[in-house]
């Protein structure tokens, strides 16, 4: 490993010792001063007080601006959220209705002609059962064998008819 090699080891801790010095002179001598110049600066403006150097009053005008100003953020967004919401739902509306209009128009009518005309075979069927029918005794069972006769019979001419 090039890290361990006992010849370059020597090389590589003097560079280190060198520029560790230098930051530590640079350290010393820039940072360091400026340093202490801002710490003191700041212990002599808030007069030795760690409370951050402001009075009650002005921690209490920042407090209500920094609530009134969040309210004020908070009902802007809440407003432009409602509207957008409004804008969306419009927009569904509308498309939803030109969807019903232009592509489901066709499929909408012939479901209903389907219907319609299956509605009005089933009529004609149950009409022209009540002419071919012997006329029944009224009870329950001889009603109940009239139905299931008509409804196999419809099925029967649905059938043939497909």
């Amino acid at each position: 490993m090039p890290q361990l090699d006992h010849v370059s080891y020597f090389s590589q801790y003097l560079w280190l010792c060198v520029f560790f010095f230098i930051f530590y002179v640079a350290l010393l001598k820039g940072f360091l001063p400026r340093m202490s110049r801002i710490l003191k600066l700041r212990d002599a403006k808030t007069g030795g007080s760690t409370g951050g150097g402001f009075s009650e009053d002005e921690k209490q005008s920042v407090d209500t601006s920094y609530q009134s100003v969040l309210n004020e953020g908070l009902s802007t967004c809440q407003a432009g959220l409602v509207s957008r919401f409004e804008q969306t739902g419009q927009w569904l509306d509308t498309e939803q209705a030109k969807a019903n209009q232009a592509v489901f128009n066709t499929a909408n009518q012939a479901y209903l002609n389907t219907l319609g005309s299956s509605s009005l075979e089933n009529q004609l069927v149950m009409s022209q059962l009540e002419v071919l029918t012997p006329p029944m005794p009224s009870s329950s069972i001889e009603g109940a064998k009239k139905d299931l006769y008509a409804s196999r019979l419809i099925q029967t001419l649905n059938r043939l008819g497909q």
